[in-house]
């Protein structure tokens, strides 16, 4: 048997590479990918009378002057009382926050990141009567509501924003927990018409007169002829001042629903339910006198999905798609909201519920000009595949929005509209953080520039389609404090008021004078209008049951308050 020499050994083992016998290096560790930036949100606690957390509270928000028509955001208190509402930008926002039985509270300028501790009281009462407005005898039965002013409208909500009660035998009535601001009182009963009473203050008697007027009823029916309880219908005006003016209401268990006290007129029915695309009955004349019946027919509809695409790459582009109008006719107000969808980095958008039709889609993206797409829904459709959708920028104005110190103003409204017209066709964005802006899909030509934020003066000047580097210089604010007072010198607890121009500015380049509004409800009659500009106003003040007071000559200095 052969043995190893131990020199020879020693000859291999010199003879081996170094690394041989070294450890593995170790693979440098991968740097920690940053965690992605939270959205934007209002979050807080909704506590009662009693100090204890709210469930069940209706909390909804909306962001004020944004430059495009963006959705009211709502959500319900869970058992400890928490909301959050995930915002699209983080600006200001007017949050209302209301439970049955309690007073609604209204906060503006609510601002994400800070927690908010809303608490709602018991709250004060309206008591009034309801009669015919022929005889003036009372009107028993009567369905009575009141709206606080200040309050957010929610399209389909029916409970938000109204207490409402019942008259007695006559014709007397008391709703309960209202804040102490004023409200709108309407009534309505079968066989009237809608009255009611703006300016109403709690605490004072309110008389309501209706006079003779139809009832809309019908049905809603799902597929197979089945009805649909729990659907939500509204009926809205044609005529565009009384757009709104009346509240949804809700099938019953027959899928039967009933809405009083119309005027004559022509209107628009639409129906909602959460398992079935909205329908639309276009036109309802509705006469005097005379009770009307429509029924709704719902059906599933169509998802309609596709992708926003630019350039000869197909590049993806971020940006919303919503359904402009049906079958020919422009969409109701009150299906914004909920025919709409957003295209995330990816360009990729998914409409659900949309009814079957012929529609046209809005499509709009930031930097690029915004498109119309016509889309055919088959009623046995479940799924409508666009595929690219490809968007242009065609004529821009790039610019930045800063104030007088140099620094971005992000957030900020900025408008195009072409010179020689009234600006209804205008071209509405948002600054970026950096007070960056992209105006795009512009006419040939002059454009007139408008540019606004909160807490500073609007400005305004011209502009040719296609310039670079505009920039756009906003100034402070200013604001107008003071009290309000009746004949004999004491505060005024509740009240409008409100802040004109003395006279208009038509110069370029120079602040837009905007007018300010407030209701106020305030013991010591104080009030505060805020974000004017800089000039000269009329104040005026209105009160129920009082005599107009005004103040002529009040100037305002940018970033100070006149008192």
């Amino acid at each position: 048997m052969k043995k190893l020499c131990p020199a020879f050994f020693s000859f291999l083992l010199a003879s081996l590479p170094l690394l041989a016998f070294q450890a593995p290096a170790a693979r440098p560790s991968p740097r920690p990918t940053p965690a992605p930036t939270p959205p934007p949100a209002l979050e807080g606690v909704v506590k009662g009378p009693d100090g204890k957390p709210l469930e069940g509270a209706l909390v909804f928000a909306r962001p004020p002057g944004l430059a495009s028509p963006a959705p009211t955001l709502s959500a319900r208190t869970d058992a400890a009382g928490r909301f959050r509402l995930t915002l699209a930008r983080p600006v200001p926002h007017t949050l209302r926050v209301e439970a049955r039985g309690l007073a609604g509270r209204t906060i503006e300028k609510a601002r994400p990141g800070a927690p908010i501790e809303v608490g709602l009281t018991r709250g004060v009462a309206l008591e009034g009567t309801v009669r015919d407005g022929t005889t003036g005898q009372p009107v028993p039965q009567a369905r009575v509501e009141a709206s606080d002013e200040t309050a957010i409208p929610l399209l389909w909500e029916p409970a938000a924003g109204v207490v409402e009660t019942s008259t007695d035998a006559k014709g007397h009535f008391r709703l309960e927990g209202l804040t102490s601001g004023l409200q709108t009182v309407r009534a309505r009963a079968r066989g009237y018409g809608a009255g009611g009473q703006s300016g109403a203050v709690p605490g004072r008697p309110a008389e309501i007169y209706l006079f003779p007027g139809t009832i809309l009823g019908g049905t809603v029916w799902g597929p197979g002829n089945v009805p649909v309880p729990g659907t939500i219908v509204r009926a809205d005006s044609d005529t565009p001042r009384f757009r709104g003016s009346l509240r949804p209401v809700v099938t019953d268990a027959e899928g039967r629903y009933e809405i009083a006290g119309l005027d004559p007129g022509s209107y628009r029915v639409t129906a909602r339910h959460k398992d079935f695309a909205p329908a639309i009955v276009p036109t309802v004349s509705v006469e005097r006198g005379g009770d009307m019946q429509v029924d709704v027919v719902l059906d599933k509809g169509a998802a309609v999905v596709g992708r926003l695409v630019t350039g000869p790459e197909s590049q993806a582009v971020a940006g919303r798609v919503s359904v402009q109008e049906i079958d020919g006719q422009r969409a109701p107000e009150a299906l914004r909201d909920l025919l709409r969808a957003e295209a995330g980095s990816d360009g990729h958008f998914r409409l659900e519920a949309v009814p079957a039709g012929s529609h046209a889609l809005a499509v709009i993206a930031p930097g690029y000009a915004s498109k119309r797409v016509e889309v055919q829904v088959a009623p046995s459709a479940r799924e409508v595949i666009l595929g690219d959708v490809e968007l242009e920028t065609g004529l821009t104005i790039h610019g930045r929005v800063r104030d007088r110190a140099g620094l971005p103003v992000g957030g900020a409204t900025v408008v195009a509209w072409p010179a020689r017209r009234m600006p209804d066709r205008s071209v509405r964005v948002s600054a970026e953080a950096d007070g960056t802006f992209v105006l795009a899909g512009l006419e040939p030509g002059p454009q007139r520039l408008s540019a606004s934020a909160p807490g500073y003066a609007g400005i305004m000047r011209q502009s040719e389609a296609g310039a670079e580097k505009v920039e756009l210089v906003l100034s402070p604010a200013g604001s107008i404090a003071g009290t309000v007072v009746d004949d004999g010198g004491r505060p005024v607890e509740l009240f409008n008021v409100s802040a004109q121009p003395a006279e208009a500015e038509a110069n370029e380049g120079l602040v837009i004078r905007s007018p300010g509004y407030r209701e106020v409800n305030a013991s010591d009659g104080r009030f505060l209008l805020e974000d004017l500009a800089e000039g000269t106003y009329v104040v005026e003040a209105n009160a129920p049951e009082r005599a107009r007071g005004h103040v002529s000559g009040v100037k305002v200095a940018a970033g100070s308050t006149t008192d």
